[in-house]
């Protein structure tokens, strides 16, 4: 009975002692319990880019669908796409260098609970992620190497989707490595700049809470947000130069920076990775990085408002996603033909011109004769009413095929809209086009001029070497 009572209290203070330990470890590994909402697929329907929040040690928070992804094989298409536009860009004088950030699964899968832990394949993923990054440079593309990036701490914010400065950093050198050994370095001019630690005016310090206002609403859950370590600024190290910038009389930058809110300068990472670029490639550079950008935003509004062919950059640095998925068939198809621009006479296969009076209009017809087909061909259509910003395009093919292209300039990727659109014909569809037709949502009026261009000389003789020069 006795040696019963003592085994009984043994096993009451190793429970006790147990449950102390537990509760200290939550309590430094800051576990935060989230809302059973957040498992529910529809709480995400108007916000896909959430899904699925789940809790992780040192209070990490992840999205099951793009932080733990593995998968990261491009298409056939896919790669396609990225060569041909980096043979656009190449063909206009510029070299383009990326910068691909990893997922946060890959970077923060230490601190991933079960049975998130169990499931998550890390090492496929950081295979596949390689295997990207090596496909991006086959395609002719300057690559930062980001293979190791899972060997270093801190990289990336705990309750946010964006990097902190030291991944910022550690991005920016692995940009310079790349690009200093592309022979455009040679050739741009060069300047110092230098970085240095600034003190943040009260309440600056905090990170990003876009995550944190998402549980906020859906679970009415008060989640701290994490502090900053540092904040830095870059300037260039010459004074008198940084006065001439800000009088407006320095030389224009040979270089721009394309890419999200991870590059914005300085909401809303607060990372500056703009200025360690600066720093670490000693060239001034111009940062056309949107927050909320995705896959096309700055992209597709750097070079279809026409910044891109005022700038004429010699090396663009382009910040993208490693969770983004690659088949943006829409924004290939349209960026690239506008880096071909505006066809010459002599690459017009056919044009046209009139007055827009009904949402839907024909612009043009009985086109079979021309067996146009494919992306050898695109559209340029410019519409005189600029406050025209959604519009779909409609190709008409023989065999009764037809292809849509959606176009919708939303005024915060198009503060200014210049009533200019691309389009190219559908890849691999190869039935003769028919006829065009567009639809205007809205007041339709104003006039319109349209060409049915041939791709340039330098795409065509590239797939088939005996084209005329």
């Amino acid at each position: 009975m006795f040696r019963k009572l003592i085994l009984a209290i043994a096993t009451f203070f190793l429970c006790l002692i147990g449950q102390t330990a537990q509760a200290q470890n939550s309590i430094n590994e800051q576990v935060f319990k989230l809302c059973p909402a957040l498992s529910q697929k529809q709480t995400y329907e108007k916000d896909e880019d959430f899904r699925y929040m789940v809790a992780g040690k040192d209070g990490w928070i992840y999205r099951t669908d793009m932080d733990l992804k593995t998968d990261f094989e491009l298409s056939e298409w896919s790669k396609l796409s990225f060569e041909r536009l980096y043979k656009a860009f190449k063909h206009n004088g510029t070299e383009v260098a990326v910068m691909m950030i990893p997922t946060r699964g890959i970077v923060g899968y230490t601190h991933l609970l079960p049975p998130y832990k169990d499931k998550y394949d890390q090492p496929k993923a950081k295979k596949g992620y390689g295997k990207l990054l090596s496909d991006i440079e086959n395609a002719g593309y300057i690559v930062a190497n980001m293979r190791d990036v899972d060997t270093i701490p801190g990289f990336f914010l705990k309750r946010d989707n964006h990097w902190t400065a030291i991944g910022a950093k550690y991005a920016a050198q692995r940009v310079a490595d790349a690009v200093k050994k592309s022979p455009v370095y040679q050739t741009l001019r060069k300047e110092e700049f230098k970085t240095d630690e600034m003190a943040p005016e009260a309440g600056d310090d905090k990170a990003n809470d876009r995550f944190l206002e998402f549980i906020e609403e859906k679970c009415k859950q008060k989640i701290p947000a994490e502090t900053l370590p540092a904040l830095y600024a870059t300037a260039p190290a010459d004074t008198k130069k940084a006065a001439d910038k800000l009088l407006g009389e320095a030389e224009k930058p040979e270089v721009a920076l394309l890419g999200t809110s991870n590059s914005t300068n300085p909401e809303p990472s607060f990372a500056n990775f703009a200025g360690f670029l600066k720093e670490d490639l000693s060239v001034d550079i111009k940062n056309e990085a949107i927050a909320g950008g995705s896959f096309r935003g700055s992209l597709a509004n750097y070079v279809l408002l026409g910044d891109y062919a005022r700038a004429n950059p010699k090396l663009i640095i382009w910040e993208l996603s490693a969770h983004y998925g690659f088949g943006q068939e829409a924004t290939f198809r349209e960026v690239i033909p506008a880096l071909y621009g505006e066809c010459s006479e002599e690459d017009t296969i056919v044009k046209t011109h009139g007055t827009l009076t009904s949402e839907k209009t024909t612009i043009f017809d009985n086109l079979s004769q021309y067996k146009m087909m494919s992306f050898d061909y695109y559209i340029y259509l410019k519409l005189e009413n600029e406050d025209i910003r959604n519009i779909k395009i409609t190709f008409q093919h023989e065999e009764n095929r037809s292809d849509t292209m959606k176009f919708r300039r939303s005024r915060r990727n198009f503060p200014e809209n210049n009533g200019v659109y691309f389009a190219e014909l559908k890849y691999g569809l190869n039935d003769s086009l028919k006829s065009v037709v567009l639809n205007v949502n809205g007041k339709a009026s104003g006039d319109y001029t349209a060409k049915l261009c041939r791709a340039p000389k330098f795409v065509l003789k590239e797939r088939d070497p005996e084209q005329e020069n």
